[in-house]
């Protein structure tokens, strides 16, 4: 299922990469949090900052921030990523969690998302 995850993720990116230079209207980062690491490197990347629950993108628009924490269908967040997402709505930031089906469908719900302008 990771892969599956990954393909949506890559899709949305492509997506972004392609309206960022065709209406220059907004700016996004993937945070590289996933995965299994051994605990020499789980501790450096704890040391830097890795956090988890951190969703998988977040794009700035139009002064909005918009935290987007990407599943595939049946998946659902864990317990650490809805946490970080209450955290941050509570703070007035959008979070969303696409839960697609494929990478059309996940580039589907970001592009509404965003909205259409």
């Amino acid at each position: 299922m990771k892969h599956a995850e990954d393909d949506c993720q890559k899709a949305q990116v492509k997506y972004l990469t392609d309206r960022r230079r065709y209406k220059r209207d907004l700016v996004f980062c993937a945070v590289p949090n996933g995965g299994r690491r051994g605990k020499i490197e789980a501790a450096r990347l704890i040391g830097l900052g890795v956090v988890p629950g951190a969703p998988d993108m977040i794009v700035w628009m139009r002064g909005r921030c918009i935290c987007i924490e990407n599943k595939v269908r049946p998946n659902t967040p864990t317990a650490s990523q809805e946490a970080f997402g209450a955290g941050l709505t509570a703070l007035g930031f959008e979070y969303h969690v696409i839960a697609a089906t494929d990478p059309a469908d996940a580039v589907d719900r970001l592009h509404r998302i965003l909205g259409a302008a």
